[in-house]
């Protein structure tokens, strides 16, 4: 599953620092973004993704199974290991 912050920057063929400032975030947290560090999207941010016309419930709900599926991966392969949490 690809993270939607990513996808929508790649699709708009922009570097961090230009995809940040049209969404009026900094560059680290857009970075924090890609990764999938962020636990939950600020109800601020959410309105200026709708600012920028994107469907901002649909991008809150992709980046939240993103999250979810990198999580899971990361269990997975600590579990797979034989390592304890």
């Amino acid at each position: 599953m690809q993270n939607p912050f990513k996808r929508m920057r790649e699709e708009a063929n922009m570097p961090l620092e230009t995809f940040a400032k049209k969404l009026k975030i900094t560059t680290e947290y857009l970075m924090q973004l890609e990764r999938g560090g962020a636990k939950k999207l600020p109800p601020h941010f959410l309105r200026e993704l709708q600012a920028a016309g994107y469907n901002h419930r649909e991008i809150n709900r992709q980046y939240d199974a993103f999250r979810n599926a990198k999580l899971t991966e990361i269990y997975m392969e600590v579990h797979a290991d034989g390592n304890k949490l």
